[in-house]
């Protein structure tokens, strides 16, 4: 069960890295194809965007699942542990409102752009727009896990994090400095405020 579950949460993941690999080929080709041949795909675009947009939906729902959207916490941080909780709960249902009007939105733009087809492939566009839906649902999903998992504890929470031992420089004394060694004569000149 819990494989199936991994599998199902992590479809995500794929398709990002699927369609952003596909894209990185097909502008490399793309270039080679107009520098060197002379003969450019007219369609390239039109794939180009599709892939982006299959790539950011899916790419913001591994985000969701993995916490690495970019936060400022500056005053989270500060704040008491119950207060922080709070805090937590207050942006869990701000972030899912948000979302679910982008997912009713992107189903609405969806069912209207059936009718509408890309210049070159003749593609419907919504299959362009069906990833905005699927992505959309995806993070609701992915943000309530990750709340979840928070709130029980199964994630390291931030107030426990990994302390990193910082170097600091050594005064080294005129006796001890040996100008032949070229590392401790550039660190001493960079020291000094020379370099």
């Amino acid at each position: 069960m819990n494989k199936l579950k991994n599998i199902i949460l992590s479809i995500d993941m794929f398709i990002a890295c699927v369609t952003t690999a596909i894209i990185i080929v097909i502008t490399i080709a793309a270039v080679f194809m107009r520098k060197v041949m002379g003969n450019p795909f007219p369609w390239i675009e039109e794939v180009q965007l599709l892939l982006f947009i299959w790539a950011i939906f899916f790419g913001g729902s591994a985000a969701f699942r993995t916490g690495s959207h970019v936060g400022i916490d500056i005053v989270a941080e500060r704040l008491p542990k119950q207060a922080r909780k709070i805090l937590d709960i207050f942006i869990f249902i701000v972030t899912t409102i948000v979302l679910i009007y982008f997912f009713k939105a992107s189903y609405g733009l969806t069912l209207q752009a059936a009718e509408k087809l890309t210049p070159y492939l003749r593609l419907p566009y919504s299959v362009v727009d069906i990833a905005s839906v699927l992505g959309c649902a995806l993070m609701i999903i992915q943000n309530a896990v990750y709340t979840y998992d928070k709130f029980t504890g199964k994630i390291k929470k931030e107030d426990e994090k990994e302390v990193v031992e910082v170097y600091t420089p050594q005064v080294i004394s005129p006796d001890e400095f040996d100008t032949n060694d070229f590392k401790t004569r550039t660190l001493t000149l960079y020291a000094d405020g020379v370099l």
